[in-house]
């Protein structure tokens, strides 16, 4: 018996990780989940978004060499975002 499919994924190819969300964070993830639906989309989980999320950091050349801590991070994906919109025009 094979095991339903949940966006394009296995379920069993899935890690569950713990993570720590500020209020600010959930509420707007919340707030994404809740545009989508009441805009004519799908009701989408926050699972479904941090994964598309993913996805896009994933397709994006971050350099993250010498690194810190995460607001430098943060600062090195805004700026391959950047970059990476550049490139396009």
């Amino acid at each position: 018996m094979s095991k339903p499919k949940s966006s394009n994924h296995q379920l069993d190819d899935m890690h569950r990780i713990p993570a720590s969300f500020t209020k600010d964070m959930m509420e707007w993830l919340d707030k994404v989940a809740r545009d989508a639906k009441f805009s004519g989309g799908a009701s989408l989980r926050i699972t479904q978004i941090l994964r598309a999320l993913v996805k896009a950091g994933m397709k994006l050349d971050v350099d993250v060499s010498g690194v810190k801590d995460e607001e430098e991070l943060l600062d090195r994906i805004i700026a391959a975002i950047q970059k990476k919109g550049k490139k396009k025009r």
